[in-house]
């Protein structure tokens, strides 16, 4: 959707004159299309406005199921990573308490991925990247939603942890860890609830890290390799996760989710035998 008209122009401060853009990316928590109907309204109302506290405006915004695209005009008062603390935190507290039912699909977890894109855009780009927000759509494949391919730009970085990075190697790397993610997480989850779901809530399951360590790298991970990718050993290039420790936190935090869902489970069990 598309904002008011913006110019490159220079923006006056007091003891500054600045011009920043920057094409920003938020994903949902395991890609889950949440963001529908009253909930995408409502989320866009509150990154205007967290915008505008943040002394900037946005350009474009384009609020996908499972992703949100801004362009956005910023002040040199605020950083990116402060920004978008800010974003994700006030969204997500917001949203959940308007909608409580959002976290039935993210099994009670957190909103948004922890990682995010922040690219920077010149006067020459701007529309090019105003033109591809406006373009995201579903994909008709297997029902999900992509991100179209992002232009070819060297302007391209992502600003996390005070590294900048190459925009082709971001671009590949950023898609395919999504991409990587959601694949573990259907598996993970389908081999929890085969195992641990509604017909084995006798089964004892992991209720501390060092447990669902054990049960990530002892049997997830190597039945992950056998079935996913037909490894025998981790290859971070071929599943996508080059961190082995980015990739034993991601499945902890889903084990850790289904657990939460698992006790609702047990608890609806023991009021229905009750009853």
């Amino acid at each position: 959707m598309t904002m008011q008209k913006h110019s490159s122009e220079l923006n006056y401060a007091r003891s500054s004159v600045y011009s920043l853009q920057y094409h920003l990316i938020l994903v949902t928590k395991y890609r889950r299309d949440v963001l529908i109907t009253d909930i995408k309204t409502e989320l866009e109302e509150l990154l205007k406005s967290m915008t505008e506290q943040f002394s900037g405006k946005i350009i474009e915004i384009n609020i996908m199921p499972d992703h949100v695209h801004m362009l956005i005009d910023a002040s040199p008062k605020h950083s990116i990573s402060s920004m978008m603390k800010g974003y994700k935190g006030v969204s997500a507290r917001m949203l959940f308490m308007h909608h409580p039912e959002i976290k039935e699909k993210l099994c009670g977890g957190h909103l948004w991925q922890p990682s995010y894109f922040a690219c920077t855009v010149s006067e020459r780009s701007e529309d090019m990247i105003r033109e591809y927000i406006r373009k995201q759509k579903k994909s008709k494949v297997k029902g999900r939603y992509k991100m179209l391919k992002l232009p070819k730009t060297t302007e391209y970085i992502r600003v996390r942890r005070y590294r900048l990075v190459a925009t082709n190697d971001l671009t590949a790397k950023f898609e395919r860890n999504i991409e990587a993610k959601n694949k573990i997480y259907n598996y993970v989850l389908k081999y929890l609830e085969k195992t641990y779901g509604v017909k084995n809530l006798k089964r004892p399951y992991p209720n501390n890290k060092k447990a669902k360590l054990f049960l990530a790298k002892d049997v997830l991970i190597p039945k992950i390799l056998k079935d996913l990718y037909g490894l025998s050993k981790w290859d971070g290039k071929k599943v996508g996760i080059h961190s082995r420790a980015l990739r034993d936190e991601y499945l902890v935090s889903i084990l850790t989710n289904f657990g939460e869902y698992r006790k609702n489970l047990i608890s609806a069990s023991k009021m229905s035998k009750q009853n």
